[in-house]
């Protein structure tokens, strides 16, 4: 048994993990930290799922984007609006982990 199933099987300590994470995420958010690991959640996460979807943002692109919220060089109109509305989207999440998932949270 693997020291993952053992935690899960053992009065939620997984569930005390993910708050412990949560609340950093929250603080260096708060801080507005560079360099933390909620500054390269954000790019990572924006830049590896627009890449799928078919962005061509670099990840410096992205990091900049998400840094000062303006645009150099030759990017996209609708790559730099899908990862503007990546952060936005990471950050509702965030704030929402623990709550149910309704249909207006949804659409908000």
């Amino acid at each position: 048994m693997t020291n993952a199933t053992t935690r899960r099987g053992s009065n939620r300590s997984g569930d005390a993990d993910g708050h412990a994470i949560r609340e950093a995420l929250l603080e260096e958010r708060a801080m507005g930290l560079k360099g933390g690991v909620y500054h390269l959640t954000q790019v990572s996460l924006a830049y590896n799922s627009n890449r799928i979807e078919g962005s061509r943002l670099s990840p410096e692109h992205t990091r900049y984007i998400y840094e000062t919220r303006t645009v150099t060089g030759d990017a996209a109109v609708d790559d730099v609006i899908e990862a503007s509305n990546h952060f936005r989207l990471f950050d509702q999440m965030l704030c929402a982990v623990g709550s149910p998932l309704t249909a207006e949270r949804i659409r908000a």
